[in-house]
């Protein structure tokens, strides 16, 4: 899972760097301008323990002890 994240950051990296030699501007905002689509990039992430289990929620679709602690850092 790090790794994938490692790899969006460097893809968003190449891609600015890649628009600042041609002379452009890239952005990842969700909506930069009112008049033009906007971006949904972002991530989902599902985790489970060994038994199959979804450790990031409860039966109830609440979230977990372990998701509230991985959302804070």
């Amino acid at each position: 899972m790090l790794e994938a994240c490692d790899d969006a950051l460097a893809l968003k990296r190449l891609v600015r760097l890649m628009a600042e030699k041609h002379k452009m501007h890239a952005t990842f905002m969700a909506k930069p301008y009112e008049e033009h689509a906007g971006s949904g990039m972002h991530i989902h992430i599902s985790m489970q323990n060994n038994r199959g289990e979804n450790v990031l929620s409860d039966a109830e679709g609440e979230d977990s002890p372990l998701l509230k602690r991985c959302s804070l850092g």
